[in-house]
């Protein structure tokens, strides 16, 4: 039986795609998972193992255990620059726990010996407990092709003088300054991966994604969770300019799951009547924005005249929610006294994202354009608008516009902030644009195919099962 020891690293949007390979390598001789995380992910990864048997995508017959490593996240985790740099040194420092964990659980003579480690792209040491442990690494990066080129780029465009992450630069500088480095797609300096709202961490953060590039060319194989009919170009390129073995091993997604059918917002969407014609709205699962613009948000989207349905956590909110955002909030709540806003619209805390974006009377989703969200969105053949935060969501947004042609860009004004207005005026047009729905549809359907037998990602899942 072939065993593979897996490490995650410990944010729901990095677990996920992880353990959705880890499904794909199950169904292909893969008997036994030892997965290693940080004491406080443990619960969260036990129930989508349990939700991803549920689904049928996990044998239960595979043996998976979890293995807590006894480092936590910094208290309360939102993204400030001190604990960015509190996260890094956690990252740091898990190295050494990882390994006693490790070899603790794979001592027992009754446990299979690895076959290799299946590592998340951020965990640079991860290679060191593979040498020690004398087998295969593999990474697993899960951002967009494109993004993660550029990243490769970087440590040149900075030895260059061509880009300096340190610089004081304007958002308007970043998105007129043009880079482009012969042979990879040109592209804009506001899609290179960033952390704009914490410019004090920044050090940290350039110096950690420069240790990723270095450890991860020591890898036998970087997975990458996107395909070539999504980024065959900056796939082609990148390959030219770098050795590297690299390969598409996406889109990593999950089954969808029958039983969530009982779940009120899917109960809610069956009662309307209009194909394609509810707006959802989601945040992420750990971002944050201020009250103010949520409003913004909020009130343009519910002036579009749109039905919608929003996943609305109780801490997307930097600081304490307005007494206006409150109101809103309330007025589409279940139970919902007023008929009208129960057609209108509904807001929970949480949604069965995947569920819901293949109901059939979704039509659109405001995102904010992480890339687990945008391969659902894509997979489900829905056109897509929404604000951009962090990291590499801008990147992904200028895809989705610009080359896919799936979405639409809503106009900020001089504060780099939504209003009102600009957000009713593009909800309006997401729903009416036929040349966009049908974009979103074809790629839908050529993501479906890709995970058929024959299928490049199919392909690339069978040739690391066999390592």
């Amino acid at each position: 039986m072939k065993h593979i020891l897996v490490l995650p690293f410990p944010l729901s949007g990095h677990v996920i795609p992880m353990l959705n390979l880890c499904c794909k390598l199950a169904s292909r001789g893969i008997g036994q998972i030892t997965l290693l995380i940080n004491e406080d992910c443990v619960e969260t990864v036990e129930k989508l193992h349990e939700e991803l048997v549920a689904r049928g995508d996990l044998s239960k017959e595979v043996v998976f255990t979890v293995e807590s490593i006894p480092v936590t996240w910094p208290p309360a985790f939102r993204g400030s620059a001190e604990q960015i740099e509190c996260l890094s040194r956690a990252i740091d420092g898990t190295g050494k726990f990882a390994e006693e964990v490790a070899i603790r659980a794979l001592q027992s003579t009754s446990v299979p010996p690895v076959s290799f480690l299946l590592s998340d792209f951020g965990l640079w040491w991860s290679q060191d407990l593979a040498n020690k442990l004398g087998v295969p690494r593999i990474l697993l990066s899960i951002i967009g092709f494109q993004e993660f080129g550029i990243i490769l780029q970087m440590p040149r465009l900075i030895s260059q003088g061509i880009y300096n992450p340190f610089a004081e630069t304007e958002d308007d500088d970043l998105e007129n300054k043009l880079i482009e480095v012969p042979g990879f797609p040109a592209f804009r300096a506001s899609e290179i991966p960033r952390i704009s709202q914490f410019p004090d961490a920044l050090k940290c953060y350039w110096d950690a994604l420069m240790r990723y590039m270095t450890r991860a060319r020591e890898a036998k194989l970087i997975l990458v969770n996107s395909c070539y009919e999504l980024e065959g170009e900056a796939y082609d390129a990148t390959l030219r300019i770098h050795k590297l073995p690299i390969h598409l091993a996406g889109p990593l997604l999950a089954s969808p799951l029958d039983s969530v059918a009982t779940s009120d917002c899917l109960k809610w969407l069956d009662t309307i009547r209009s194909p394609r014609s509810v707006l959802f709205s989601s945040f992420g699962t750990f971002l944050q924005l201020p009250s103010s613009e949520l409003e913004e948000i909020l009130f343009g989207i519910e002036a579009s005249g749109q039905s919608f349905l929003l996943a609305f956590r109780t801490d997307v909110v930097v600081g304490d929610p307005s007494p206006t955002l409150l109101s809103f909030l309330d007025r589409y709540k279940e139970p919902q006294s007023d008929p009208r806003s129960k057609q209108r619209g509904l807001i929970v805390p949480w949604a069965p994202q995947r569920e819901v974006l293949l109901h059939g009377s979704v039509g659109g989703f405001f995102t904010h354009f992480g890339w687990n969200s945008v391969l659902e969105s894509l997979a489900a053949g829905v056109p897509m608008i929404g604000k951009p935060i962090v990291g590499d969501q801008v990147g992904n947004r200028r895809l989705a516009v610009d080359r896919w042609k799936v979405a639409l860009e809503i106009p900020e004004d001089d504060e780099k902030k939504l209003r009102k207005e600009a957000v009713e005026a593009t909800v309006r047009e997401l729903f009416s644009n036929e040349k966009l729905r049908a974009n979103a549809a074809r790629l839908g359907k050529s993501l479906e195919e890709i995970v058929q037998e024959n299928g490049c990602a199919y392909k690339c899942w069978d040739m690391v099962a066999k390592i």
